[in-house]
């Protein structure tokens, strides 16, 4: 759990003090830009969530580890998604 609050808060501090400033001078719309950022986000949480369901013992999210393998997928499905917009971004942006 502290490597994924510290992984959120060093990515939000990359966004709000590196990225934001810059949106002037990028290629891509701002409503793009941070409409892509956003769904990254909420793409990321969706990740986090889905992991720690998977590996905790909560008794609320068993049904979470008796379909394993299918949240499995749908969290690598999230993941790369994730990853793949996040690329975009840096490659369209800068």
């Amino acid at each position: 759990m502290v490597g994924i609050v510290l992984f959120l808060a060093s990515g939000f501090y990359n966004y709000l003090v590196v990225a934001v400033p810059r949106v002037e001078e990028i290629k891509l719309s701002k409503g793009l830009y941070h409409g892509l950022m956003g769904l990254k986000i909420i793409l990321a949480t969706g990740v986090f969530f889905l992991a720690s369901a998977l590996v905790g013992r909560s008794k609320s999210l068993e049904g979470f580890r008796r379909n394993r393998p299918r949240w499995l997928a749908v969290t690598i499905l999230l993941a790369a998604l994730s990853a793949a917009i996040g690329g975009y971004l840096k490659v369209a942006a800068w």
